[in-house]
């Protein structure tokens, strides 16, 4: 029988307890356990994330409110860290960012 390896999947989020975000990365995480033989997840808050979970991850995943027309501070604080000590370290990685272009809705 062939065993092959589990794909690496980081999931970092931006978004405050109990919002759109939240749930939506709950979403993925119960959307990713149905293919829990064939991925591995690795689920963290931006400002828990560092350069090991880079490093670690095959496909990166990154949840953010929007903000004033940009990313939640605690993304942008996360890619101040990582940017240049993987520098050129992640080619072939892949990447999605899933904005929450209503987020100010979730504060009303």
């Amino acid at each position: 029988m062939e065993v092959r390896e589990r794909k690496r999947l980081l999931l970092v989020t931006a978004g405050h307890a109990g919002g759109r975000l939240e749930r939506l990365a709950g979403a993925v995480a119960e959307g990713i356990a149905e293919f829990a033989d064939e991925v591995e997840l690795r689920q963290q808050a931006a400002l828990a994330a560092g350069v090991d979970d880079l490093r670690w991850a095959q496909a990166i995943l990154l949840g953010t409110p929007e903000k004033f027309g940009y990313m939640a501070g605690a993304l942008k604080d996360f890619f101040d860290r990582t940017f240049y000590p993987t520098e050129g370290a992640l080619a072939g990685v892949s990447g999605v960012v899933q904005p929450d272009w209503d987020s100010q809705k979730d504060s009303q």
